[in-house]
């Protein structure tokens, strides 16, 4: 099916090629010298990766080696960090990632004005550095949908205190989706309801994100908080997310390293991204979407509902002060929870 799919997208995608806005067609023959482009980040398997590789390549009617490796991204970060410092060259062009935090401060990746280099939507320009490729919901309810009935939703986040989901709600073990909560419901607000959910409702924090997914899907719990589950509803699987009548979005996208050995294909994968070939690319591969994208499974979710955009210019300023906060009130410190009971550790 996913093969299908792809030789679909490289017939559009190579019709869209001859269209091209005129500063982004002059940077084809540049990358096609560089002759591949690295773009790191999201794991992907070798299907998945060919089919990256033929619609970028028929959009541009291009034969540019996309290599696509993946892993952890905090691990990532501090690896190429010291490699730049230590004049290496990064081994890639593009970090692919919602953590640009860990990177720009330090000074790893290169400034680029996608507006107007490349003609792109204002709104996708993340900061002075990044081009936003699809939206992220870090705060998301996700629930399972043979144990709960869609009249015993909760209507809002505050609704997770209700005495009936006490054992029964899984989320990360990290304090990130409540930093982005916070940007909606305020922070002190955010502090007071992680405090009453880790202290009274006898949560289970897991260490990783499939972890999650798996247990609601399995049975073992049926709502968590702050892991999607796209990908598995595409597949069929009994999951669905809650309606609350609000999104919130976090702006994911691609960076310029610095030093990176191509330069023109990395900028040329960014366009394409954004592209309505490369968005289909990214929600078959991974289920991936600029929640703006009406044509996608996430647009289609997202329509009339309240949707709110963390900012990147407000994560680079409070991300790490916020999850050192939430963090402590996770962990069962006393400090910094706003004169608030810390839970029992």
């Amino acid at each position: 099916m996913i093969r299908a799919l792809c030789l679909a997208l490289v017939l559009s995608a190579a019709a869209a090629a001859r269209d091209l806005p005129a500063k982004v067609a002059a940077l084809i023959p540049a990358a096609e010298k560089e002759g591949n482009v690295i773009v790191w980040g999201t794991t992907l398997n070798p299907r998945q990766v060919r089919l990256f590789d033929e619609s970028f390549n028929a959009f541009y009617g291009t034969k540019i080696k996309v290599e696509m490796p993946g892993g952890q991204h905090t691990a990532k970060a501090a690896e190429v960090i010291m490699a730049i410092k230590s004049g290496v060259p990064p081994g890639m062009d593009l970090f692919w990632t919602g953590a640009a935090a860990e990177l720009i401060p330090p000074g790893a990746v290169q400034k680029v004005n996608w507006v107007e280099e490349l003609g792109v939507r204002p709104e996708l320009q993340l900061g002075e550095y990044g081009i936003r490729t699809h939206d992220g919901h870090p705060a998301v309810l996700t629930y399972n949908t043979r144990l709960v009935k869609p009249e015993d939703l909760p209507k809002s986040y505050l609704d997770l205190l209700d005495p009936k989901w006490k054992g029964k709600i899984a989320m990360p073990r990290t304090s990130a989706p409540w930093v982005f909560l916070s940007y909606a419901l305020g922070e002190e607000q955010t502090a007071e309801l992680l405090t009453k959910v880790v202290s009274t409702q006898n949560t289970k924090m897991l260490s990783r994100y499939a972890d999650i997914r798996a247990r609601v899907i399995g049975g073992e719990f049926p709502i968590s908080i702050g892991t999607d589950a796209w990908t598995q509803i595409q597949q069929g699987a009994p999951v669905a997310h809650v309606d609350i009548g609000m999104v919130i979005a976090q702006p994911t996208g691609a960076y310029l390293m610095v030093g990176a050995e191509h330069v023109a294909a990395a900028k040329l994968w960014g366009y394409w991204a954004i592209s309505p070939e490369g968005q289909k690319v990214l929600e078959a591969a991974r289920a991936y979407s600029l929640i703006d994208n009406l044509e996608s499974a996430q647009g289609k979710w997202a329509q009339n509902k309240r949707i709110v955009y963390v900012p990147f210019d407000w994560r680079m300023e409070h991300y790490n002060r916020l999850q050192d906060r939430f963090q402590n009130i996770m962990d069962g410190s006393a400090s910094n929870t706003g004169g608030l009971n810390a839970p029992k550790p």
